[in-house]
């Protein structure tokens, strides 16, 4: 449940700030790609597949191919979690 939760929100958060940069021009919208790789929102995007929410849809589209991505490993969520809270720490 927390892991589509957080899928969905990259998803919704990113397409509204695409959307939004469209009429700033297309270097805002290279820059909206380049945020997405920044630590604090790719947490947000592992932490959606090391929750374990799609491995059942990975079992079943890709043949059990690609579910070592999916499997659920909090460990691998907490680790980002634990490098973003350091990372904002530094800031202050």
């Amino acid at each position: 449940m927390v892991s589509y939760f957080l899928f969905f929100y990259v998803i919704i958060l990113f397409g509204a700030r695409y959307i939004s940069s469209h009429y700033a021009g297309r270097l805002r919208q290279h820059a909206v790609l380049y945020e997405l790789t920044w630590l604090c929102n790719s947490t947000l995007l592992i932490g959606c597949l090391s929750f374990g929410g799609f491995e059942k849809l990975s079992n079943e589209y890709f043949g059990g191919y690609a579910t070592w991505i999916f499997r659920s490993r909090p460990l691998v969520a907490t680790s980002f979690c634990v490098a973003v809270s350091i990372d904002q720490a530094m800031w202050y």
